[in-house]
């Protein structure tokens, strides 16, 4: 893995990094291939993000969100579509699902469900 992509790994294992079950971003998704299939200007991004002295990779990350918020939610939903779609992650939903009761919670509540959907509650920021 040359420096680049460890960098990006790295970049990308923040923003998914994983946990007992589920794979960081870089165990689930090839980067290179993925880092290579951005545009020009947002390999760039990563680089700069990548190079930042002094300040580690959250920090630089949320520094960007808040400054271009667009831009950072083009590459979040690449990382998003990317991890989502990957054979590993889809493998531990199709887990998680044969794991889970079939029929409905008596404790199911519709308008707290609307509520959380509405109002994006529990949505990841960093």
């Amino acid at each position: 893995m040359s420096s680049d992509d460890a960098a990006s790994a790295a970049i990308l294992d923040t923003l998914i990094p994983g946990s007992r079950r589920w794979p960081c971003f870089s165990r689930a998704v090839e980067t290179g291939p993925f880092v290579a299939g951005l545009s020009d200007d947002m390999r760039d991004r990563l680089k700069t993000v990548g190079e930042r002295d002094g300040a580690d990779l959250a920090t630089a990350l949320a520094t960007w969100e808040r400054a271009e918020p667009e831009t950072f939610a083009v590459l979040l939903r690449a990382v998003h579509r990317a991890y989502y779609t990957a054979p590993r992650v889809l493998a531990v939903l199709r887990d998680l699902a044969e794991e889970s009761p079939r029929e409905p919670m008596d404790r199911f509540d519709p308008q707290l469900v609307a509520k959380v959907v509405a109002t994006d509650a529990g949505k990841r920021r960093l």
